[in-house]
């Protein structure tokens, strides 16, 4: 501090230390202050670039997420299709007949035998067949669940389904009913495609379809103006061809 000559010099000195040190303080509160001030825009940056990442990171999660989900759409619907035509296959040797009543204790290869001899078989011809009716026991008389006929080889019910189709009618007296009351033959149609097959038909009721027909279990639409007739293999293909 120095020789102290009076008092007035005491309180100088004194004063003068004060000053010195509140600078000093200052200084170092500037510093620190500084530092501070570093630290928090290293630490903004760090974090900005955490965050950065965190939001690439997310939208490549979701990307992958989309990607997995239309690749298991699409396996879905491949499946979708290929049990849809193992289904099929497995009814590509039926037919259909429908219109005919139940009787107790009836015989059914009777009936299959009259209506072969409609279209044109002779009893010696007659293709080898399973029949049932597709209901379950005990069946109500008088009722027309449908009979289903089962041949042994697919081209032989090809061929016989050709004969009916070429014949264009058949009806109960036919089959040995005293009855013309019309009976129809169809493919035997996957749950699917029957469901596809209604709805064409109430289309073409309302005329927005002109022909609804099924070859090898597809259903097959033709609207006017078409030149040819599209397979429709689920109902989102049949209602976009009518739009």
């Amino acid at each position: 501090m120095g020789e102290v000559t009076d008092l007035a010099d005491l309180w100088s000195k004194i004063h003068g230390m004060f000053s010195s040190s509140a600078t000093i303080m200052e200084e170092k509160f500037n510093t620190i202050e500084s530092k501070i001030d570093s630290c928090k825009t290293d630490l903004e940056e760090r974090i900005g670039g955490i965050e950065l990442k965190l939001a690439e990171l997310r939208n490549e999660c979701h990307s992958s997420v989309q990607n997995i989900a239309q690749t298991v759409d699409v396996m879905r619907h491949d499946l979708d299709i290929t049990a849809e035509g193992i289904n099929r296959l497995g009814r590509s040797q039926d037919i259909l007949i429908s219109g005919v009543p139940y009787i107790q204790n009836e015989n059914l290869l009777g009936l299959f035998r009259n209506m072969a001899n409609t279209l044109g078989y002779k009893d010696n011809q007659l293709p080898m067949v399973s029949l049932r009716r597709m209901a379950r026991d005990p069946i109500a008389p008088g009722t027309m669940p449908p009979i289903v006929c089962q041949f042994a080889l697919k081209n032989i019910r090809d061929e016989f389904y050709r004969s009916y189709l070429n014949l264009k009618t058949l009806s109960l007296r036919n089959f040995g009913f005293d009855s013309d009351n019309r009976v129809y033959i169809n493919e035997n149609l996957t749950e699917q495609a029957r469901q596809i097959r209604s709805e064409a038909l109430k289309l073409k009721m309302k005329g927005r379809l002109l022909r609804v027909y099924s070859r090898d279990g597809v259903v097959f639409v033709k609207g006017p103006g078409a030149a040819d007739a599209v397979a429709c293999h689920t109902l989102d293909k049949l209602f976009h061809h009518v739009k």
